[in-house]
């Protein structure tokens, strides 16, 4: 919306670091970016809401959820497209998602 609003094209990809957050830990309190960073214990010493560290920040968190899920399901490595389709899923799918990754 923003890229149409200035008359822009963007042909990357995208991923919702939020999204992904919510099917890697649905346990945690909440899922803004301050309490996921404190929950994965994600060392910190910055002042959120500030747009350089809080990009440091999301680009930290989104490497931990990597990390956490191939340890997780003992994958070798995950890509980008399937963390984007994981995105996407309902959260009660995520484990058997997850397990098909596997194969």
């Amino acid at each position: 919306a923003e890229f149409a609003r200035i008359s822009a094209n963007y042909e990357g990809q995208f991923g919702c670091s939020l999204l992904a957050a919510r099917r890697i830990f649905p346990e945690a309190p909440n899922h803004k970016l301050a309490t996921l960073i404190k929950y994965t214990g994600i060392p910190s010493e910055g002042e959120f809401h500030r747009a350089l560290y809080d990009s440091e920040m999301t680009a930290k968190l989104w490497l931990n959820m990597i990390t956490s899920i191939e340890d997780r399901y003992e994958l070798q490595s995950l890509s980008f497209s399937t963390i984007q389709k994981l995105s996407k899923i309902s959260k009660k799918s995520v484990h058997a998602f997850l397990e098909k990754q596997q194969a």
